[in-house]
């Protein structure tokens, strides 16, 4: 009777402790499928670690494919399929792990892939080249990636490095549906009826449409590239092979036919030893490169240009060191002063980091779009000091904001990441909304709006300082 009695406590009583001392890690599982297990386990009593580490004892993989599945087998860690939560949970007991065991002959659901796809995007997303802003205004969304992690990373990587957005939930900012070759009939189906119904009319296309984007520096035409069935391979060796456009390492002379004056102030100001200094030697020498003219001495070009043109010539003054006195900054240029106070020329005050901006997007920045960034302001750049390691991430922001905020975090010394990780101290969030907001909470990272990197720029990092712009 007594042992009836135990077994019955221990059937209806808590779940707290069903897999107390169990670190699990998951892989290749949906976003959805990762927080439903994550949920389960935590209420079993075990704990969910994002990374594998060697605190992992159980590995949750469907399918034996992966780096963690061979971390897994490499290390001796139990793997096991997802079932096995299924069942400590119905029981409401460890039940023995033999029966879910997955090993490496375990028959997977994979889906076959264009090989010549993974090749193309490897060598893309290894490049040094610099491909923004070609997908700035593009919002993506991804289908039908979850047996293939490793090519919607390298996706996610390519698409960012041309300062695209991958958006992770359906919403009305979406613009193009990546998906994935080797998706069945219903699938594609299924994204066609969304993009048809949805107020932005998305582009459903496949990964070879953004490899061709790449290859030829340019948005082009979609319909070539639809949603397919991967090809067969007999069939792919009977294609000829046509010949891949080389990626340019060229850069376009993007400030050819524009003015610029280099101006700082007074060295004594500069404080390099708290502060950023730029080097004014190597802002010419790019800035020339870029196909800039340099006002100095010689002005005839820049009358000549105003007398030419029925509107006022442009002429950026990028302010490079110490702080900026926006009153008696064209004091040093007499001549271009006169010329501003007859409408002949518009000055536009710009910073170094604006110019960096410029750079990465290949095109001329409005500096207006977010002049906390992209203008001089009366007080210095403030670099951390070495005690401060900051790893920030960003989400929310898109186009030259989201470059000029990862310029920032570069120039004063923090380091920025593309994706977040529970290694990250900070992520600047535009809402408090999102997948990287909620893990960021999850994960007690600080979560601030853009304004606390102004104020860190203006005054130096101090522990705490984040609880005004918290999110």
């Amino acid at each position: 009777m007594s042992n009836t009695s135990s077994s019955r406590k221990r059937k209806l009583g808590s779940s707290e402790n069903v897999l107390e001392n169990v670190c699990v890690c998951l892989t290749g599982f949906t976003i959805a499928e990762k927080n439903k297990l994550h949920s389960k386990v935590s209420k079993l009593g075990g704990r969910f670690l994002r990374h594998f580490t060697e605190e992992t004892t159980h590995l949750i993989a469907d399918r034996p494919e992966g780096e963690k599945f061979n971390q897994a087998k490499k290390f001796h860690v139990e793997i096991v399929t997802s079932k096995w939560i299924e069942a400590c949970e119905l029981k409401q007991e460890k039940v023995p792990s033999e029966t879910y065991r997955l090993n490496a002959s375990s028959k997977g659901t994979n889906r076959k892939l264009c090989p010549s796809i993974k090749l193309k995007l490897q060598e893309v997303s290894s490049s040094n080249e610099d491909f923004s802003p070609l997908f700035s205004k593009c919002c993506f969304f991804l289908v039908g990636f979850e047996d293939h992690l490793d090519i919607k990373d390298m996706l996610g990587k390519v698409i960012r490095k041309s300062m695209g957005t991958i958006l992770w939930k359906p919403n009305r900012m979406i613009t193009h549906v990546i998906v994935n070759d080797g998706c069945g009939s219903a699938t594609r189906n299924d994204v066609s009826n969304f993009c048809r119904h949805h107020p932005n009319s998305p582009v459903a296309v496949s990964p070879q449409w953004i490899i061709s984007c790449i290859q030829n520096r340019n948005l082009v035409d979609s319909s070539a590239h639809k949603p397919r069935k991967t090809i067969p391979m007999t069939k792919m060796m009977t294609k000829k092979h046509a010949s891949t456009p080389k990626i340019m390492n060229k850069r376009k002379q993007i400030f050819k036919g524009c003015f610029f004056s280099i101006q700082s102030s007074h060295p004594r100001l500069w404080m390099p030893t708290v502060n950023v200094v730029n080097d004014e030697k190597d802002v010419e020498v790019r800035m020339i490169t870029l196909g800039a003219e340099l006002i100095k001495d010689e002005v005839s070009q820049l009358q000549n240009k105003s007398i030419q043109q029925s509107t006022p010539v442009k002429c950026y003054i990028i302010h490079l060191n110490g702080p900026f006195d926006s009153t008696n900054y064209l004091d040093t240029y007499p001549f271009l002063k006169d010329m501003v106070n007859k409408k002949m020329c518009t000055a536009i005050t710009v910073n170094e980091i604006w110019l960096k901006t410029c750079e990465s997007c290949n095109s001329i920045v409005d500096p207006n779009i977010c002049r906390s960034i992209f203008t001089p302001q009366p007080l210095s750049i403030r670099k951390l000091q070495n005690d401060n390691n900051l790893k920030v991430a960003v989400t929310g922001f898109t186009g030259a904001v989201r470059d000029g905020i990862r310029q920032c975090l570069i120039t004063i010394g923090a380091v920025y990441t593309d994706s977040m990780s529970m290694e990250n101290t900070h992520l600047i969030c535009k809402e408090a909304t999102g997948l990287k907001y909620n893990k960021a909470v999850e994960w007690s990272l600080h979560v601030v709006t853009k304004e606390w990197l102004f104020h860190i720029m203006k005054y130096g990092y101090e522990v705490g300082c984040e609880r005004q712009f918290s999110l």
